[in-house]
């Protein structure tokens, strides 16, 4: 038996980004990021409470969560101050109260509004309920709880607003959890729930196929599978060594393959959409691949074009000449050809929002911008991704190595430079890296794929594998 092995340089080529975040918007170049957990689901739940009458006392329900916290009455507080100020003329009580005594305490107020929070596998929910306030002394006396005049629900992942009522996360005492795969060379991955089951899935991307499972027993174990020949035509100018991406959004899986172009697929992997370009981003969109340079090229755009606007009727005739289309906002990378891309709306511990992005240009040389801030890392693989790990505000950025042995490093973007919080050696090589949401201790977690181990017996030959650090 041959074995070939690859130079680091062919291998990184020949494996691509993958990013696994929460589904979240496009995010233009002239508009806002979105906004905090705790700041997007007040307004929601508001718009569901228009009936409530002007001046209703707004009261939290103690906090649920399934982490330890000694903070959990201010946490409750803070999401009923937000609900109270959607609302017209609303005040909101100091403390958390069961139901029996909101009634009570709301005995002068026109109604009241009970909010309860939940944090729950690193998410946030909120359910609100109006009542009527009981004027009828006798009513009271039977203690008679009217039905709510209005109900609502809504949830967000726990960001690092909520993530502040909350002890610290220690990265650096995060284990390796390794399970077996049989699918091959994995180019890409992502890590998400994308049947809304409430666990989390792995999506592993090949040259053949798009597979999506679970890890269990210290195996990969397959629940669907596509090859690529049905989800997309093959390109007209596949690349030498393909490139791969794989997100979760847009209420599905977004994957892409040089040999094929981006798509947009269901829980049931069935296509749904062609994809302008390759996903490059949940967060940011698709980018054009530029063939002769193996690597992407432009501005990223949109995954799915936005619907055309209107005409409007003209009132005076128009000059004589081609009309010029409509110019179509976008995310500038920091450098524009690249093969690794990364976007994150970022929530700081005060609920303030940013935007953070990273380059990788193909000789190893990562961008970044923040804001106004720009920095610039040296040497990094084109394993790459930007997640906040611990939630405290402070984002990460995951990378392999360009040269020498591989190895998982995990920096912090401090306002002081780079912090280092973890390194997992890898030797077999990364091939992709996604990062999970929430799960476990409300914290989230980052998966890799990596090369297969030698093995001297050829009838028990070494398998790839994917490893779960959290």
């Amino acid at each position: 038996m041959t074995i070939r092995i690859l130079p680091r340089s062919a291998l990184l080529r020949r494996c691509a980004l993958a990013l696994a975040l929460s589904a979240l918007p496009f995010v233009h170049a002239s508009s806002a990021v979105a906004a905090s957990a705790i700041g997007t689901v007040a307004p929601d739940l508001a718009k569901a409470l228009a009936s409530v009458p002007k001046g209703a006392l707004v009261i939290a329900a103690p906090l649920a969560t399934d982490m330890p916290t000694t903070r959990g009455d201010e946490l409750a507080v803070r999401v009923a101050t937000q609900v109270a100020g959607k609302l017209d003329g609303a005040r909101v009580h100091n403390a958390p109260l069961s139901l029996s005594a909101a009634h009570a305490a709301a005995a002068k107020s026109p109604a009241f509004v009970w909010v309860q929070t939940e944090v729950k596998k690193g998410e946030l929910r909120v359910t609100v309920d109006a009542f009527p306030v009981v004027t009828n002394s006798w009513d009271r006396l039977r203690r008679i709880s009217p039905p709510p005049l209005a109900h609502a629900f809504a949830s967000r992942p726990a960001d690092a607003e909520v993530r502040s009522f909350y002890p610290p996360v220690l990265l650096e005492q995060t284990k390796v959890h390794k399970a077996r795969h049989g699918e091959g060379e994995v180019l890409a991955m992502a890590c998400g729930d994308l049947d809304a089951d409430g666990g989390l899935e792995l999506a592993l991307v090949t040259r053949n196929r798009v597979s999506v499972g679970r890890l269990r027993s210290g195996g990969y174990v397959v629940e669907r599978a596509a090859p690529w020949a049905s989800l997309a035509k093959r390109a007209p100018v596949p690349l030498r060594e393909p490139l791969a991406t794989a997100f979760f959004g847009l209420d599905g899986l977004l994957v892409g393959l040089s040999d094929r172009g981006g798509v947009r697929l269901d829980a049931a992997l069935a296509p749904k959409d062609a994809l302008r370009g390759l996903p490059v981003s949940a967060a940011a969109g698709c980018a054009s691949l530029l063939p002769e340079a193996s690597a992407f090229d432009g501005m990223v755009l949109a995954c799915v074009p936005p619907p055309a606007p209107p005409v409007p009727v003209p009132t005076k005739p128009t000059p004589a000449g081609k009309p010029k289309p409509p110019v179509e906002d976008g995310l500038v990378p920091p450098t524009t050809r690249f093969d690794a891309f990364a976007a994150l709306d970022l929530v700081s511990k005060e609920g303030v929002t940013s935007t953070v992005i990273a380059a990788r240009e193909p000789g190893g040389k990562l961008r970044l911008r923040r804001g106004d801030v720009t920095q610039v890392l040296e040497n990094v693989g084109a394993q790459m991704l930007l997640a906040d790990l611990d939630l405290d505000g402070e984002p990460e950025i995951v990378f392999s190595q360009d040269t020498g042995d591989d190895a998982l490093t995990v920096l912090t973007w401090t306002k002081n430079g780079f912090q280092q919080r973890l390194r997992v050696p890898a030797p077999t090589g990364i091939r992709a890296v996604a990062a999970c949401p929430p799960e476990e201790r409300g914290v989230p977690a980052l998966a890799l794929a990596v090369g297969a181990t030698f093995s001297a017996d050829p009838a028990k030959p070494g398998l790839p594998e994917v490893w779960l650090v959290r």
